[in-house]
């Protein structure tokens, strides 16, 4: 079954603007796949595994929350320079049984990007993902205010750095771009 119509699932949808070229947001969204530990605050360190040294199709990393809690992703679905979209394979310590991540890349004018990340979920028990939707949502959204803020300031995005993070973020001229929405 095709995840976007599978009604198990919830999804959670945020976009941003990012005042950097397309060229360079998809260099770090996809090309420089297993380094998202530098703009995604929920996990403390990443790396490509199985031989991947780039972001291609097929490719995996493993993100590590702590030193208990990991997943590891695969990059599926690849549209060259417009998106692509990523599989949870493995979830350790983490209440998911099902995650997929879709990643839209727009071109806008003055050298600017247009970011939607589509997050779908099923957590471990089922129920606990309608209990947590607005936590998960938060969760989610941290990591594209994260990837803006990275892209915009060249500073890594960890956890202790975020509350601020997302205040600063709050007051950038384009964070009236963003939105974000929970299913």
């Amino acid at each position: 079954m095709d995840y976007k119509t599978d009604k198990k699932l919830t999804y959670v949808t945020s976009e941003v603007v990012i005042t950097k070229s397309h060229e360079k947001v998809w260099k770090t969204l996809y090309e420089d796949f297993g380094n998202v530990a530098l703009f995604n605050p929920n996990i403390d360190n990443s790396n490509f595994i199985e031989g991947h040294t780039i972001g291609a199709e097929g490719a995996q990393r493993q993100c590590n929350v702590n030193e208990n809690k990991y997943v590891k992703e695969s990059i599926i679905n690849v549209e060259e320079g417009k998106g692509f979209a990523l599989v949870i394979d493995e979830a350790h310590g983490i209440p998911f049984n099902r995650v997929y991540v879709e990643y839209q890349i727009t071109a806008l004018e003055m050298g600017k990007t247009k970011v939607v990340q589509h997050i779908y979920y099923r957590t471990k028990p089922a129920l606990m993902g309608q209990i947590m939707k607005g936590k998960l949502g938060n969760s989610f959204e941290s990591i594209i205010v994260g990837l803006k803020y990275h892209m915009e300031t060249g500073d890594t995005v960890t956890k202790k750095k975020y509350k601020k993070i997302k205040k600063v973020f709050r007051n950038m001229e384009d964070s009236a771009q963003f939105t974000s929405k929970v299913s």
